[in-house]
């Protein structure tokens, strides 16, 4: 407890990504970091019915494996008289009025402004937005379709001398950005040096080791809590 305590007076992300390995691949010890955090944050909240919503008993999904909202005050905002929750999970969206959103069971929610908050395509989006084509003439977004194929995540089949970093397929959400970064430029100013100083043309990832690569990857975040909650 005295690390945990250690790591939640740091803030950011730290009770996250710092904490002991056992808590991203052990249920059991989730399910004691979840208590710790849902401790911290119940004594934030006073109105008993916001808090069931907002930190469950039972955790709607592994703590850390999606990524935590940073955040000062928002659970004090929350707590605030002029803030009504709506369970949408339960309870969802049917249309948006005039006025302003009608859930399922037929209540209209009147709003001056709505705020959409549906998320972006991130990491693959920034590739497949790109209008990149294969040699063959394919659309990126196209051959993605059916699931990412790299080498390292930073190559792959029929984009000769395409080298990509902060990609998918590679430590990018997981990891410091900035540090990861470094790594694959390094890699690629090696291997664009290699080409010019042997005479290479083309450099691009063969379609087997794209194929082992994703299959490794896979076997990684089986060992995981990550494939216990939904995208």
């Amino acid at each position: 407890m005295t690390r945990w305590e250690e790591l939640w007076a740091r803030g950011a992300f730290a009770f996250n990504t710092a904490n002991y390995r056992d808590c991203m691949f052990i249920q059991k010890t989730n399910d004691l970091m979840y208590e710790f955090w849902r401790n911290k944050v119940c004594a934030r909240i006073q109105d008993q019915a916001k808090k069931d919503l907002v930190e469950p008993e039972k955790p709607p999904h592994p703590l850390g494996t999606k990524r935590p909202s940073l955040e000062q005050d928002y659970y004090e905002c929350l707590d605030e008289d002029n803030v009504h929750l709506v369970d949408l999970k339960n309870n969802g969206i049917k249309r948006s009025v005039a006025e302003g959103v009608e859930t399922e069971d037929g209540i209209v929610h009147k709003f001056d402004t709505v705020v959409l908050a549906t998320g972006y395509d991130a990491i693959t989006g920034s590739f497949t937005g790109m209008g990149l084509k294969e040699r063959q003439g394919v659309d990126l977004r196209e051959k993605w379709k059916e699931g990412v194929k790299t080498h390292l995540g930073m190559t792959a089949p029929s984009l000769p001398n395409m080298f990509m970093v902060y990609s998918p397929q590679a430590p990018t959400a997981l990891s410091n950005g900035t540090t990861t970064i470094e790594v694959q430029g390094d890699l690629v100013a090696d291997m664009i040096k290699k080409m010019h100083d042997e005479g290479i043309e083309t450099v691009e990832a063969r379609p087997e080791a794209t194929e082992k690569w994703a299959a490794d990857i896979q076997e990684m975040n089986e060992q995981t809590l990550f494939p216990l909650t939904n995208s």
